[in-house]
């Protein structure tokens, strides 16, 4: 038998519901206002940095908010003269050319550490994930920043996919990645539909539903101000799979 459902966060994340037994389901569709901070506390907001003469690693850290090519780069020069150590100013500049940034400093010399040691404002700042900088007086970052918020967003849920494997440091009870949707730009409204879509085998008694919102380059939920609604439908019968 065929089954449609709303599915809404706003006055709860979690639904209990009769147990029913599930043999696939399929999302139909997924709306929300893409509401959340660009730049996330313990998220996206670390700038990994030395300086020459030290061997102490410091962290810049960008405040938490949103931002546009006018003053982003005001926000990092003074998260890095803020965490250094050796009394160095920072300024930074934007080419509307190479759209990447250029960190400079009249101090001693410093370097940006790569992603995977710390920066996790990496893909904002177009610093790579894996290359540190070396040492200079003024540092141009590897790729192009990236403020549009345009990567993937991962739609979870409890119900299990059947032979679905999620691998990430995520860990919460929904854990099936069941949808992929891509924003174009903060302060939208997200609609995504799923017409052509298949069924997703599922095979087991559900006894609750939930769903949330995963940032794919973190693998951290995204903090949405508003609700999520997805809208699904289930089949309990396999002759209808």
């Amino acid at each position: 038998m065929y089954g449609e459902f709303l599915y809404s966060s706003l006055k709860q994340r979690v639904y209990n519901i009769q147990p029913r037994r599930v043999e696939a389901f399929k999302i139909l569709s997924v709306s929300f206002l893409q509401d959340w901070d660009l730049v996330e506390n313990g998220v996206n907001n670390k700038i990994a940095f030395a300086e020459q003469g030290s061997d102490t690693v410091r962290y810049a850290t960008i405040p938490t908010g949103n931002y546009s090519i006018v003053n982003f780069g005001d926000a990092i020069a003074s998260a890095l003269t803020a965490a250094s150590g050796a009394g160095n100013t920072y300024e930074v500049t934007y080419s509307p050319v190479s759209r990447r940034l250029t960190v400079s400093t009249s101090g001693v010399d410093f370097k940006i550490l790569e992603g995977y040691r710390g920066t996790t404002a990496y893909v904002l700042t177009g610093m790579s994930s894996r290359y540190e900088t070396g040492y200079g007086k003024s540092l141009t970052l590897k790729n192009p920043v990236n403020l549009s918020g345009s990567y993937p967003v991962l739609l979870t849920s409890n119900i299990s996919v059947k032979g679905q494997v999620y691998l990430t440091d995520y860990n919460d009870a929904a854990q099936s990645i069941v949808a992929s949707m891509t924003p174009d730009s903060f302060g939208d409204i997200v609609t995504w539909t799923n017409d052509g879509g298949e069924y997703l085998p599922v095979e087991e008694t559900v006894t609750r539903v939930e769903f949330h919102l995963v940032n794919s380059l973190t693998g951290q939920e995204v903090s949405l101000n508003s609700p999520l609604s997805v809208r699904f439908a289930i089949l309990d019968d396999k002759n209808d799979v």
